[in-house]
């Protein structure tokens, strides 16, 4: 997912849902939007830093392998989420929603204080924008 609020100078990749595990030991969060983050680059450390970052996603391993390397970004997701039985997703206020996932959400709650949107995918997500 882009984010029109992030800016080279700070740019963190952060999970939202980090501390879902507390819950449930089984909840595993993933960032999705690994294709879209921008890459800080005011300094050579940074770019390194942020390239790691990336490279170390699970959603950019899965969609720079062999196998997926021909699809489309809505493709890689759509791909992704059925793999890994993904039914939820936690979005920040600044993120933009892919159409691919807004034509797959069943229900979405906005948390009135952070502007998170917790959005539940239709089991089988097979709309098409």
């Amino acid at each position: 997912m882009i984010c029109k609020a992030c800016t080279k100078k700070n740019n963190t990749i952060h999970i939202l849902g980090d501390y879902l595990f507390l819950f449930d030991k089984n909840i595993n969060p993933v960032n999705i939007g690994d294709l879209n983050t921008p890459i800080d680059s005011t300094s050579k450390m940074n770019i390194i830093r942020c390239y790691k970052a990336l490279k170390d996603g699970l959603f950019y391993r899965f969609a720079k392998s062999n196998e997926n390397k021909n699809l489309s970004k809505d493709e890689l997701t759509i791909k992704f989420l059925k793999k890994y039985n993904i039914k939820y997703i936690i979005a920040s206020k600044h993120a933009e929603l892919p159409q691919i996932l807004i034509v797959n959400t069943k229900s979405m709650i906005t948390d009135s204080l952070s502007g998170e949107r917790f959005i539940e995918l239709y089991p089988d997500m097979s709309k098409i924008p």
